[in-house]
């Protein structure tokens, strides 16, 4: 621990209290640094009673620390309440008003590092020393003896040990899980001495056979459900009275019925389900009685997967908020619904996004992050009983405040339509200045996962601002677009999925003033995967290529090797990645047509490739032997390596080395 330099902290008071971080106007574009800077506030959040704000933030070039500012005192500085000389903090959760919980991350190292250390778990009073914090799960693993059963207070928990839940309403203890053998195993731990103890029959009814791998809590911290795995089937159960566990479904891992999301403060089970020809999920109510989801769904929407939760305080429902094209919030609380309402006027054509504290009182403390595409973000503070009860407004800091929104690019969701008729959404990151423009395709990764969303995105942002138009299709397989377009990516690795990206290419060449004939493509992982093929493929439509992390050779991700180490587990290729890809056993002509590794001699563009020495997801080796392939064939490619990072690039000098050699690649 140290304390903060007086001059740290003026500028922490001026940043926080008087909106002091300005960005700074320029009318050349940016440089590099100010897209990849660390954050100047990082989070924040209320405390229960809605009179203390928490924030994690870094004031000059000192770590992110954790401080709490008392709102009910005006003028009051903020109070650093921890802070580390080698790690920075990197989350936190209220326990209570009088107690905070938070992890850690070395945000200066390397992404490696998390494999050596984990986040830990620490415990720090809202007011005292800042140095009375107690370690509760420990950071490095350093196994120590443990008794089984009753309560401890020292040492603290290993590293198998991760935070469940923290009770809204309750005391100072929360709920942990411990990974074993036998799955992951809950148990209480009290936030202030560290002392844990098991949960009591009635607290945790026994579960059937099988391995839990998930539970989902209530307000009070009770396990109202969980997932369990009988291989190759996952089956959810339901806590329905006392000490019984009633099962709510068993079935193939790909295909469930539906998934379950949330349970809210009265027990009841929220969950998604797919509806319509398109599989579009919608949110829903499971009824108990009939032990099936009620036929009206609470929130459907016509073109994305509900992709949110439920808002609620003390009991009560207050709306819902959830991701469609940009993130919505559906207020059922007048007072909300009012205040969302004044929100949006007072700063149109962003998203407002409220937390509150003592919802609908008339002491209301409201927590709002203001962000769009073109901004990272800003914090306000709203306080229901100032200003005469009118209520006032009070700007807290802004995310980035080197990022001025005005030299950034306007992001938009476009609908194209591939080749077989699938509905395509792709996000355009287009320059500010007259196209048509130079265009990277940025193929995301995953390839199971959301790619874009409507916020201000580091890369996507900074190429735009060298005059490049990013295209960055949601292809077949992404997910939050319905089953349909999920289930149309099995067995399209290097295919249909790989066409995606072309036919957006096509689309946005024949848009007037949008993308001019020369185009690279570029991704990260499977993003990786889709360049590589994307050369071998569509020489004519890509200049060059850029691939970061990538999987190079199919052999080895559906095979493995005694000799290559990674963290895909026999279970995920022996039913996931067998279904999802191809089977290399049954079928090794098909998937040798698609492995980039064995489709070398088709590779001739100028080629960036980067990859990170500690990868386990995609090991090193997926990079060397397509280096040494193409070395062999005459057309090396420029390579890079970053040691110490793993399945991405975290370090501050390698994210930024890396985008220059991106800028100087493209030019």
């Amino acid at each position: 621990m140290r304390s903060i330099q007086k001059s740290l902290m003026g500028w922490l008071v001026r940043c926080v209290l008087a909106g002091a971080c300005t960005a700074v106007g320029a009318a050349a574009p940016p440089p590099a640094e100010a897209f990849f800077a660390r954050a100047a506030i990082a989070q924040a959040q209320l405390s229960p009673s809605g009179r203390h704000l928490g924030f994690v933030a870094a004031a000059g070039d000192a770590r992110l620390a954790l401080y709490v500012l008392d709102l009910q005192q005006p003028g009051n500085k903020p109070q650093l309440r921890a802070q580390f000389d080698d790690v920075d903090v990197q989350a936190f959760n209220w326990v209570g008003d009088e107690r905070l919980l938070f992890s850690v991350r070395d945000h200066e190292a390397a992404s490696g590092w998390d494999q050596r250390e984990g986040p830990g778990l620490f415990s720090v009073a809202r007011e005292g020393a800042a140095s009375k914090v107690r370690e509760l799960v420990q950071r490095r693993p350093l196994f120590r003896s443990e008794r089984r059963g009753g309560t401890r207070s020292e040492p603290a928990l290993d590293l198998r040990h991760v935070l469940l839940a923290v009770p809204e309403q309750g005391g100072e203890e929360v709920m942990m899980g411990r990974w074993t053998s036998e799955g992951l195993q809950p148990l209480a731990l009290n936030a202030r001495s560290g002392a844990t103890r098991s949960l009591s029959e009635e607290e945790f009814p026994k579960l059937p056979e099988g391995e839990p791998i998930r539970y989902w809590f209530d307000a009070l911290g009770r396990a109202q459900a969980a997932l369990l795995m009988r291989e190759p089937y996952t089956s959810v159960l339901l806590r329905r009275v006392g000490t019984q566990w009633e099962s709510v479904f068993e079935a193939d891992r790909l295909a469930t019925p539906f998934e379950l999301l949330q349970v809210d403060a009265r027990g009841t089970l929220w969950l998604r389900q797919a509806r319509g020809p398109a599989g579009v999920a919608a949110l829903l109510r499971y009824d108990v009685d009939k032990k099936t989801p009620e036929a009206e769904p609470m929130l459907k929407l016509e073109q994305f997967d509900f992709n949110g939760r439920l808002l609620e305080s003390e009991g009560r429902l207050l709306g819902l908020r959830f991701e469609a094209e940009r993130e919505q919030t559906v207020w059922l609380d007048d007072s909300l619904k009012a205040l969302q309402a004044e929100a949006d006027a007072r700063w149109p054509g962003r998203v407002n996004t409220l937390h509150c504290r003592r919802c609908g009182q008339p002491d209301a403390q409201v927590l709002m992050h203001s962000h769009s595409d073109r901004d990272p973000g800003q914090y306000w503070l709203f306080d229901a009983s100032a200003n005469s009860g009118q209520g006032q407004w009070r700007a807290l800091a802004r995310v980035m405040p080197g990022i001025d929104p005005q030299q950034m690019a306007k992001v938009r969701l476009a609908r194209v339509v591939a080749r077989d008729g699938l509905p395509l959404p792709v996000w355009i990151t287009e320059p500010n200045q007259p196209g048509p423009h130079p265009t990277v395709v940025l193929a995301h990764g995953g390839p199971w996962v959301r790619g874009g969303y409507w916020r201000w995105q580091a890369m996507a942002q900074f190429l735009a601002s060298r005059g490049y138009l990013v295209l960055s299709p949601e292809f077949r397989g992404s997910e939050g677009y319905g089953a349909r377009h999920w289930k149309a990516s099995h067995r399209q690795w290097g295919l249909a999925m790989q066409d995606d990206l072309v036919d957006t290419l096509r689309w946005a060449q024949r848009q007037p003033q949008l993308a001019g004939p020369k185009a690279c493509i570029a991704g990260g992982s499977y993003g990786g995967y889709a360049t590589l093929m994307g050369l071998a493929r569509h020489g004519e439509q890509f200049r060059c290529g850029i691939a970061w992390a990538g999987v190079a050779d199919l052999l080895l991700l559906l095979k493995g090797s005694i000799w290559v180490g990674d963290d895909t587990s026999d279970t995920a290729r022996k039913y996931g990645l067998k279904r999802l890809i191809g089977d290399i056993d049954k079928e090794p002509e098909a998937i040798a047509a698609v492995d980039p590794l064995r489709q070398v001699e088709r590779i001739h563009a100028p080629l960036l490739l980067a990859h990170g020495d500690k990868d386990l997801r995609v090991p090193l080796a997926h990079a060397e032997r397509l280096r040494d392939a193409l070395t062999l064939a005459g057309r090396p490619p420029e390579w890079v390596l970053y040691p110490g990072e793993a399945h991405g690039f975290r370090k501050p000098s390698n994210q930024l080395d890396f985008a220059r050699r991106v800028e100087a690649f493209l030019e």
